[in-house]
């Protein structure tokens, strides 16, 4: 036991010395291994775009000393391939050792690529534009609630770049399509921007905001609102009571409040009316936009005889 403890830093420095002296024999030494490795494109033109992505890795066998490898492995890098001198066409190209190199500074070289050995890459034009945004949104308002205005879409239009046999039939980029129901305020939601027909595409921005005010509808009376007739000369005589009426009408309550009794009128058609006493339902017409909830009286009386 007193071996053990003798001159025990002195034996745990030498044991320290001797691992550090094995771990840099070991770790100088050659070695090869197969990794997956992250692969990229590097320089391609701004005016081209590709539209068959290669794979995100590709698998190769890489060499170097046991300390170049640690460093590899802790860094991650990844391959490049220089595209800067591709045009716009279809290639076929061999990866090969050669053509690959590491983004980070690493030491270790590519002695074999694995798989996948060639790739197929088309390169098209790149072309832009700016498009409208086509909201596919519903608002759908709960019972005693209106829309208030038209809904806005911020930014109405959005500059979208990709291939350019897509960029010219591109007529507009849709929203993702949302149902609003049972609302009773205002809606102010950033909505996302969808590219379903490519995912070549890149847009300005991936949402725009819409907004929508919704109010409580109010009723309001209007009046009184004189009755005016048609063709009443087909009979000998004719008349009709009361000769005014009242409108209730509902709406958002900022709307209503700009109308007067001059926005309606009512009409009678004596045409439609067979001789003798009875009573009708006048034409009444009020602003677009308003429900007509009734007409006080509701009906009018009418006497109409002929010659």
């Amino acid at each position: 036991m007193e071996f053990l403890t003798k001159n025990l830093t002195l034996k745990v420095v030498a044991l320290i010395l001797a691992l550090l002296f094995w771990f840099n024999v070991v770790t100088n030494k050659i070695y090869e291994y197969e990794f997956e490795v992250n692969f990229k494109l590097n320089d391609i033109s701004e005016e081209l775009i590709l539209t068959t992505p290669p794979p995100e890795k590709i698998k190769v066998k890489v060499e170097g000393t046991g300390k170049q490898l640690l460093a590899f492995i802790f860094k991650n890098p990844s391959l490049t391939y220089d595209a800067s001198n591709f045009e716009r066409g279809i290639y076929r190209i061999e990866l090969t050792p050669v053509d690959l190199m590491f983004d980070d500074n690493i030491r270790a070289s590519v002695k074999a690529v694995d798989n996948p050995q060639t790739l197929s890459l088309k390169f098209e034009r790149m072309n832009s534009k700016r498009v409208p945004v086509d909201p596919e949104i519903s608002i759908k308002p709960a019972l005693g609630y209106t829309k208030l205005g038209e809904m806005t879409v911020s930014p109405d239009s959005i500059e979208v770049s990709g291939p350019s046999r897509f960029i010219r039939s591109l007529k507009s980029i849709s929203t993702e399509d949302i149902v609003f129901e049972d609302v009773k305020k205002g809606i102010d939601e950033d909505i996302n921007l969808v590219t379903a027909d490519t995912m070549f595409l890149s847009l300005e921005t991936n949402e725009v905001r819409i907004h929508q005010d919704i109010v409580p509808l109010t009723e309001k009376k209007f009046g009184p609102i004189a009755i005016e007739t048609y063709n009443s000369n087909l009979f000998d005589s004719a008349f009709f009571e009361p000769e005014t009426l009242y409108v209730v009408i509902e709406g958002p309550q900022e709307h209503l409040d700009t109308l007067d009794q001059g926005a309606f009128s009512a009409s009678i058609n004596f045409r439609t009316i067979e001789p003798g006493s009875t009573t009708v339902l006048p034409k009444v017409v009020i602003p677009q936009g308003y429900r007509l909830v009734r007409t006080e009286p509701q009906s009018i009386s009418v006497n109409a005889y002929q010659p």
